[in-house]
This record gives structure tokens, sequence and C-alpha cells, in this order.
């Protein structure tokens, strides 16, 4: 829960903020489906819209509107009480909504967001046929979507906030955050894409072939920088890079994507990591190594999926956005691609492993500027800092000027 509050509260627009807390009700709960419904008022009327989901086919974020009362998930919000089709009076309520990909996952268990006497929302899960809810599974998830209810009341703060205040839009705004790498770069914004939003073009087919290219290219990464780094570090890494060698993982990531499709097989993979972190002895006995390796495994099969995609992420002369700690594959692709720096809006602590092989690598980076993403865009021009632990969007012509002066004498890339 502490997590959870912790990516609830944070200054990241709420889209983002409803996906990770999606994300992690679904690595907590017994579900593959989760997703988030907020009351909106359209030609006044009030109407339940999806506004954010993992586990449901791309595109559905936003298209799928209920009325109060509509189906188990607006009767949820009319009751003001958690539903489950588990109920055999809830079965009647069951609405199936087309062209999602719900199909497959017909139990439901709907749970309203109480704000002031009335739902301001509804988280959903859902589960294969039969699976259904158990009465613990409905305490659980009651408690997870309080941090979904806590997140919806921060960002209507912040936007009440930001209305009270002159528009930013345009003008020139800086942002600080902790310097974790020292380094300067005149670069543009480029946000981290979602699981969801990179997965359609990849097929499962295609994952070994990008596991062994990644394999390759630690390898490569390893020989060129493993004598500068700490025995620590270098043990951990090398530690890291022993997963892409793990039979099992593999055996079991590409059944599951063929078995269940690619972001449901996705996400099974990662979700067994992720619960194993918290529930397993080893978890408690070996202190972060198991929840290092968790995220290990979401941040390979990312970087998996987007090589068997075909796109990139972390381009030369863009600093990429990073909504969380990076993970050491994320870091390690990320500076094969020759991103200009990387912008992390949580925290990180700078004794880490991956903290040391970015800053090995001289990649510029700043962390804990969350707030960054309120006041930025993907494309704007930023001038980072990260000696100095300043991010400056959309400089002056004066900036500009005197950081191309600056640029003219020193390395390429380098203010």
């Amino acid at each position: 829960m502490v997590d959870l509050a912790r990516v609830a509260t944070s200054a990241r627009p709420l889209p983002i903020v409803l996906e990770q807390l999606c994300s992690r009700i679904a690595d907590a709960s017994p579900a593959p489906v989760v997703s988030v419904y907020l009351l909106e008022k359209e030609q006044d009327a009030d109407v339940l819209v999806l506004r954010a989901n993992v586990g449901l086919r791309e595109g559905s974020v936003g298209n799928v509107r209920l009325a109060i009362g509509e189906g188990v998930t607006g009767f949820a919000a009319a009751c003001m009480q958690p539903v489950s089709t588990s109920t055999s009076a809830a079965e009647s309520l069951y609405k199936a909504v087309s062209g999602i990909g719900e199909e497959a996952f017909p139990d439901y268990l709907a749970v309203p967001l109480p704000v002031a006497g009335r739902a301001i929302g509804v988280v959903v899960l859902q589960r294969e046929p039969n699976a259904g809810f158990s009465d613990d599974d409905v305490v659980l998830v009651t408690s997870l979507a309080s941090a979904v209810t806590l997140a919806i009341v921060c960002a209507n703060a912040r936007h009440t906030q930001a209305e009270a205040s002159s528009s930013t839009e345009g003008r020139t705004v800086r942002v600080r955050g902790t310097t974790i790498a020292p380094g300067s770069v005149l670069a543009q914004l480029e946000a981290l894409p979602t699981l969801d939003s990179v997965i359609a073009g990849a097929q499962p087919a295609s994952l070994p072939m990008a596991l062994d290219g990644i394999r390759e290219d630690a390898d490569q990464f390893i020989a060129r920088i493993g004598a500068r780094l700490s025995p620590g570090a270098f043990a951990n890494l090398t530690a890291t890079r022993l997963l892409l060698d793990d039979a099992r993982f593999r055996a079991e990531l590409l059944d599951r994507c063929e078995r269940l499709g690619m972001l449901h097989g996705i996400r099974a993979t990662t979700r067994e990591y992720a619960l194993a972190a918290r529930r397993s002895p080893a978890a408690r006995m070996q202190g972060d190594w198991v929840q290092n390796r968790a995220a290990d495994v979401a941040g390979l099969c990312m970087v998996a999926v987007v090589r068997a995609a075909g796109t990139t992420i972390g381009r030369p002369g863009q600093a990429l956005l990073i909504p969380e700690v990076p993970n050491l594959f994320l870091a390690m692709h990320a500076i094969h691609r020759r991103s200009a720096a990387l912008l992390v809006a949580a925290e990180l602590d700078p004794a880490s492993t991956v903290a040391e092989v970015l800053r090995v690598c001289e990649m510029p980076t700043i962390a804990s500027i969350e707030s960054l993403s309120d006041w930025a865009r993907p494309g704007d021009t930023l001038i980072v800092d990260a000696t100095r632990g300043s991010v400056v969007v959309r400089p002056n012509a004066d900036e500009l000027a005197s950081v191309r002066a600056k640029r003219s004498g020193g390395p390429s890339g380098d203010l």
C-alpha cells in the first residue's frame, strides 16, 4: 500500500498514474484484467468512461461508456457497494462490451470509488470463466482501490491549483531534481511509451530473436564498461545478464505469449515475478535482490517487445523521461541507443547499480523530477543540466544562444 500511495500522490498526469495503479493492482490481485472507469459529465448526463486499463485490447481506453446502473460496473456505482458476478444476484447484470477483448474474462468484480457520498469512478477486475472472486478478494481489492480514489482527488487538486495560476503553455519553465550522473545537453523530450502502446507490432515468434539481440548487446556492454565498475556493481550487472540465459524464463514467457497473446503473456510473466517478490521467503531473506529481479524481468520484457515490434525508445538528441526507477535492461537499452539524457520521475538511489552504470557511461541523469510532466510535452526543447539537477523547458532565445555558443567550443551534445 505504501508503494500504491506513492504512485497515487505523484505529480504525473492522471492517465499515467491510473495505468500504473492498474498494473500494480493486477500484480497484487488474482485478476489479469484491471480497469478504471471515471465518472464524467457528457451532455448533462453522468457517464462512466474507461480511462485506464491493463489486459484489454489496445484502443479500449476512452472508447467504453456506461450509464449509472448499466452493467455490473454501473450498478456498483449506483449502489455504492462492491459487486461481483460470483454472486447469483449479479449474474443478470453482466453486459458484454464488444471489440475490447473482454470475452475471455467474464467474471467481474466492480468496486466503487466513494467521495463525499457518491462514486467518482469504479475499479473493475476481470477473470477467466468460473474463476470467481472470494470475500477475501473483495476486501483486498477494496483496499487497493482506495489508492485510485487518492490519485483522482490529488489530480483534481492539482488541476484546480493550475487553473488558479497563469498558464505556462509556451513559456519557459525551470524544474529541479536530484543529480544522479552529471552532464549537460540540449535535447528534445521523449516519453517512455507504455507496454500497451508498443506491443501491437510484436509477435511471439519474434521474441527469441529479440532476446538473443539483447543478450548480444548486454555482453558487449559488460565487456566495454565492466572494468570501470565497482566489484559490487559488476556482480549485480553480470547477475542480471544471467536472466537472458534462464531457459525456464524463456520457455514460460514464450509459452504464455503463444497461449494468451502477447499482452496477457507478458503481464502474466511479470505478475509471477512481482508476486514472488512480495510473498516468497527469499524476498524476506535476501532483501532487495528479489525485488530487483522482478523489476529486471519487467524491464527485459519491455525491451524485448520494443525490439520484436521493430520500434525504438531512446534516440540520439532525445532526453528520455521515465516514470519509475529505471532497471538495468532499460538503462542499457537507452545507453545503447545513445539517448541524450535520462530524466527519472521517481527517486533513484545514487548508490544503486543502475546509478553507477549511468555515471560510468556518462549518461546525464536527473531523478526525483516528477513535476516535469506537468510542464513539458514530448518534443519540447529542453536544456538538461544534470550537474546542477535542473531542466529548462522551452528555453528562450537568449538561453538557446548561450547554450549553442558553449556547444561550439566543446564536444557535440555538451553545453
